[in-house]
């Protein structure tokens, strides 16, 4: 009888173990690696109910296991400042102008995390590397050779950062970089990639012949002009025909069809001033401040009428015909409208989201050719930047991405001069803004035990030292900074929320897939990271992050 129960007991071991060995194989066989093409991005469940680890690097000891001291190791080396805690001002424009507008807020808050802020007398000679930690580019001019060399770039420690990325103006900033580079990216983009939230755009003299063809064919069409490089609503003007561009002398600038049915608020239009940290340009990190700016028109919408206040929701145009307060609202009073309206509010702002991500992963393409060409190897890894990114809505609740603004205005109150009042929706947003921005930049907040225990059941190791054929994803020792990185700022991001990497990563699969293979094509190095090569395991840690935390 005894015989026959152990028979039995062995049995059914040796049918567990054999299910198991099966089912082990067939997750072999479906799991990606980190460059395999995937088209869909399978949430994978990954329950940590009792995951308690809430220490962060400060609180670990020497007797810690080598993948925490590695990880503890990487933030040090990305936080520690090395010149004595020194943020140095760089504005190139003319009078100061944009240290006069955003600096009273930016020395406020690097002040509060113990930096001093140092603005020296203006050269067109870059800065020393040995004379700042932080280094803020304002202003326009020469941006990318005065504030710093290109050669300087790589030669930067892992510990000093600059509030611009290199290149910035020649691939998204610029209104005529950002028409050419889109176009450009979206030219042979396969059908299922939606591009609907870009408008057209012709860059004047060279596209004329193109937009003559258009133009004729849309003799009632209403159109936009631009200048090139201009901001806060400067030299834009509503034309009807060619003839109109020849008679303004608009032949240098960039021209969009005007959207016909855009969705207004109680007779005016509006568009979204949102704000976007970018913290690594490839791969892309993003996030999305979760509260902005809904600028409305001064005056009534009327289609058929030639004011620039009915037409134009930039603030510096409103504000000299309008009381401020009566044309600026925060998003949770656009919300509000929009549920008195039926619409969703909520749905509005997951299309916004998105759309400013494809936009972000769209020029990376720029990005990488650029930097290839210059300093090959590096991808600026020491900058981060806060992006002012315009979008306008239509009727049907659809987004489309009107511009990208370098240096959007972080000035404290509506005008110059005027002491900041942080009761006030207007401050206090700021004011969170620059807190957050900050903190997100430069707090030590990585939970190394969090993220071993991640690392572990994710099954990913570390090329070469800890890569072992059991390990699903097997990643560098750059992209693995990368996570670590990304794993600080996921704890230290306040208001702001992170956009990319997401767990709805299957939105933005095919994209990447057309841009990685864009990349490729030119690429000196074809093993060079891309936001590609990391996507799938990206998106499953953001699945693992929101489940558990």
């Amino acid at each position: 009888m005894v015989y026959i129960y152990k028979t039995l007991v062995s049995n059914q071991l040796l049918f567990i173990l054999l299910l198991v060995s099966v089912l082990y194989f067939l997750l072999k066989l479906s799991s990606p690696n980190l460059t395999r093409s995937t088209t869909t991005l399978t949430p994978v469940i990954l329950h940590d109910y009792n995951f308690g680890f809430e220490r962060t690097c400060s609180d670990i000891s020497n007797t810690s296991s080598d993948l925490i001291q590695q990880i503890c190791h990487i933030e040090q080396s990305k936080l520690t400042p090395l010149h004595s805690r020194t943020v140095l001002v760089r504005d190139t424009s003319r009078i100061r102008y944009y240290a006069q507008r955003d600096l009273q807020g930016w020395q406020m808050f690097y002040e509060n995390i113990g930096y001093k802020v140092v603005e020296p007398r203006f050269s067109l000679t870059p800065p020393d590397p040995c004379l700042y930690d932080v280094l803020l580019c304002m202003g326009l001019v020469l941006q990318d050779q005065s504030c710093v060399s290109p050669q300087d770039y790589p030669r930067l420690a892992p510990g000093q950062r600059v509030s611009q990325f290199y290149g910035m103006r020649q691939v998204l900033w610029r209104k005529d970089s950002f028409c050419r580079t889109m176009k450009s990216v979206f030219a042979r983009i396969p059908k299922r990639v939606s591009t609907d939230f870009l408008f057209d755009c012709w860059v004047l003299p060279n596209d004329l012949e193109d937009l003559r063809g258009v133009m004729h064919g849309e003799p009632d069409g209403l159109w936009i002009a631009k200048p090139r490089s201009r901001g806060e609503g400067k030299g834009i003007m509503i034309v009807h025909n060619l003839a109109e561009l020849y008679e303004y002398n608009l032949l240098g600038s960039v021209i969009q069809p005007y959207l016909d049915r855009v969705m207004l608020i109680e007779g005016r239009k509006f568009d979204l001033r949102t704000y976007v940290l970018v913290t690594s340009i490839n791969p892309l990190r993003a996030y999305f401040y979760k509260e902005g700016l809904v600028r409305l028109a001064s005056e009534l919408y009327n289609k058929t009428g030639n004011s620039k206040t009915q037409f134009l929701t930039n603030t510096s145009v409103g504000k000299l015909v309008a009381n401020i307060n009566d044309i600026v609202w925060m998003y949770k009073d656009l919300i509000k409208y929009l549920r008195k309206m039926n619409f969703d509010g909520d749905l509005l702002f997951e299309r916004v989201e998105e759309v400013i991500v494809k936009t972000l992963l769209a020029g990376e393409v720029g990005f990488h050719k650029l930097y290839q060409d210059t300093f090959p190897g590096y991808m600026c890894e020491n900058c981060y930047q806060l992006l002012g990114v315009d979008v306008i809505i239509d009727e049907d609740l659809n987004p489309k991405v009107i511009e990208i603004n370098g240096i959007p205005s972080m000035q404290l109150s509506h005008d110059l001069g005027v002491k900041p009042d942080p009761s006030k929706p207007y401050t206090a947003t700021k004011f969170g803004l620059l807190r957050d921005t900050l903190n997100t930049l430069y707090q030590p907040n990585t939970r190394p035990h969090q993220l071993e225990r991640m690392i572990d059941k994710l099954g990913i190791g570390i090329v070469p030292s800890t890569c072992e054929e059991q390990h699903q994803f097997c990643v560098t020792n750059r992209e693995f900074a990368f996570l670590v990185d990304s794993q600080r700022e996921f704890f230290s991001k306040g208001m702001y929320k992170r956009i990319y990497p997401t767990q709805n990563g299957d939105l933005y699969t095919d994209l990447l897939t057309h841009t990685h293979k864009t990349i490729m094509k030119t690429a000196d190095d074809k093993n060079q990271l891309t936001t590609y090569k990391l996507h799938h395991l990206m998106t499953l840690i953001e699945i693992y992050n929101l489940q558990n935390h």
